[in-house]
């Protein structure tokens, strides 16, 4: 089939002997398995170090990289906006 199950890919025996599980901690979901790098190089590290971002976890970040300033995030803060 073309198509095939999160679950059934992560059983492949080729997943498992490329080593493309990876498992990390989400705040939000818990513990949570996510498909690695298919692309191995030999000595660089393909950990996940991050979990996939909840809702507006990087807003803040994203608007200081914009030019917002500290006052103007607060700003936003106390109107419920962040």
């Amino acid at each position: 089939s073309t198509r095939t199950a999160s679950r059934q890919v992560f059983d492949h025996p080729q997943v498992t002997a490329r080593e493309m599980r990876r498992s990390l901690t989400h705040p939000a979901a818990g513990d949570v398995e996510m498909p690695g790098s298919p692309m191995n190089f030999a000595g660089a590290d393909t950990a996940l170090d991050r979990h996939p971002p909840t809702l507006g976890e990087h807003t803040a970040e994203v608007l200081v990289e914009l030019g917002y300033s500290e006052p103007e995030l607060e700003s936003l803060r106390e109107d419920g906006v962040l």
